[in-house]
């Protein structure tokens, strides 16, 4: 294989990963839904048929509906903010309405140390003897 068909690879490889661990069930149901509506559309191509002019559905092959319904299906995870706890925002606001009062080193030491606080408080799941996380 040459160097830029294993780098596509990759990232192919990659895509595929985030999206069914970001976002396993929308992934599913998306690509359940492409299948869905390829059988719509193959049931109402007689109907269709007025719009080849448009668009040809016969053309459209199945890993374009699964693909575009993967899309539809994921747009809402790629649009949605995590929010941070709310004592974690208002230390953050703390810092911020302080700034006018203090150096930059000190502004520092105080994001430093709420950094700190907030990675002291995170609990991880148990581990297993080959230290992967068990599901």
């Amino acid at each position: 294989m040459t160097k830029s068909a294993d780098v596509f690879t990759a990232i192919i490889k990659r895509s595929v990963d985030v999206l069914f661990v970001l976002n396993p069930r929308g992934t599913s149901v998306g690509a359940f839904a492409g299948v869905l509506l390829e059988g719509l559309v193959k049931l109402f191509a007689p109907l269709l048929r007025r719009f080849n002019d448009v668009v040809d559905v016969s053309d459209l092959k199945t890993y374009y509906f699964i693909a575009g319904g993967v899309v539809v299906f994921n747009v809402p995870t790629l649009f949605k903010r995590r929010e941070l706890p709310k004592e974690i925002e208002d230390a953050f606001e703390t810092i911020r309405r302080t700034k006018p009062h203090m150096s930059a080193v000190q502004i520092k030491m105080q994001y430093l140390a709420l950094c700190s606080d907030v990675i002291a408080r995170v609990q991880l799941a148990p581990q297993g003897r080959t230290g992967r996380r068990k599901t």
